[in-house]
């Protein structure tokens, strides 16, 4: 499990990421995860009072994060759908091996599949949005939307320069 986050700490860094998607279904349920730790808090319990039901903010992430994941392969023509991959990675734990036996791909595929994945659903803003609809003024480098089958063309650009690098040991 990666490290516990309380949900004023989340802003959609690599490692919420993947602690939100770790607890998924604990989310969707309307419940925050507990915090491993040695107290008996628990993080539903507020010591002031909210506008808000205690279900709504597990909800609301969770309901993100669903949304983030489905860019991941709505927006895409490839055979594979990387969102699936990494939501049965990730949320389910199922293994490399098992999802490359399965997918019929190498194991470092899925990692790097997922890892892909990730790093497209990673960031405050989503990339899918274009910014000059965005009320955020310090998103603004993010210009234009962006699908995850562009962001994936130039992930396999970076991929080709980086094994070209390496195979003249230039890195």
């Amino acid at each position: 499990m990666a490290r516990w986050f309380a949900p004023n700490e989340i802003t959609f860094k690599r490692e919420h990421i993947i602690f939100l998607l770790q607890s998924l279904p604990v989310l969707k349920e309307g419940h925050w995860p507990r915090q491993p730790s040695d107290t008996s808090i628990d993080p539903g319990i507020k010591s002031q009072s909210s506008g808000k039901a205690p279900f709504e903010t597990p909800c609301q992430y969770a309901a993100e994060i669903e949304n983030r994941l489905a860019q991941c392969f709505e927006q895409t023509g490839m055979k594979l759908h990387d969102g699936i991959i990494t939501k049965l990675n990730i949320c389910y734990d199922e293994s490399e091996e098992g999802l490359a036996h399965a997918y019929n791909i190498s194991a470092k595929e899925v990692v790097w599949r997922v890892n892909r994945c990730i790093s497209y659903m990673s960031g405050y803003c989503a990339r899918w949005l274009d910014c000059s609809k965005c009320s955020r003024v310090y998103c603004e480098h993010r210009h234009n939307s962006q699908t995850y089958e562009k962001f994936c063309e130039f992930d396999k650009c970076s991929k080709i320069i980086d094994r070209v690098l390496n195979s003249m040991n230039l890195t």
